[in-house]
């Protein structure tokens, strides 16, 4: 896919990267890999974005949700498929994620790939005061119940055949 020209020579390659759950980091490696090529490395800081819980003053710097970085590749670059991989590193140089895409790049042209970087990063954020619900109350007790008579009760009053109103 052509995404833009060039003023000067060079096999440029747009990196969009998005990202879901990746947390703080502080740098991203990529490595452009093609066959007959030698490896080509870059390295750069990520674009970031704040992170904040919302009802506490709890929050993070983290990678943009989506970006894209312009690499310009070095002279001899063949036409051909590259497999374009990033790995995403914290601040102690620890990978925290990685991925890769493929992209047809093209020898003096601008070429994009995608590449989805998706952790399990979640802000840890405190719960709301009044969130977490009351202890409940004691247990209800059952009714100590009647007391039972002797004698049958002796039953209402008869009705009339003529369907008049009852007496009440």
């Amino acid at each position: 896919m052509l995404v833009a020209c060039s003023d000067s020579n060079g096999t440029i390659v747009s990196l969009n990267v998005s990202s879901t759950g990746v947390g703080p980091v502080s740098k991203l490696s990529v490595k452009i890999e093609q066959p007959g090529e030698s490896t080509w490395e870059t390295s750069f800081e990520p674009p970031t974005q704040e992170d904040k819980c919302t009802d506490s003053d709890v929050s993070a710097t983290v990678i943009k949700s989506s970006f894209y970085k312009r690499l310009t590749l070095p002279e001899g670059w063949q036409s051909g498929t590259a497999t374009v991989t990033v790995r995403a590193l914290d601040g102690g140089g620890a990978e925290v994620v990685s991925n890769s895409g493929q992209a047809k790049v093209k020898n003096e042209e601008a070429v994009a790939v995608y590449v989805d970087l998706e952790g399990d990063y979640t802000l840890p954020c405190p719960e709301p005061a009044g969130a977490a619900g009351g202890a409940g109350g004691a247990p209800a007790r059952a009714g100590a119940g009647g007391q039972a008579t002797e004698s049958p009760g002796t039953g209402g009053q008869p009705g009339s055949a003529a369907g008049g109103a009852a007496d009440g």
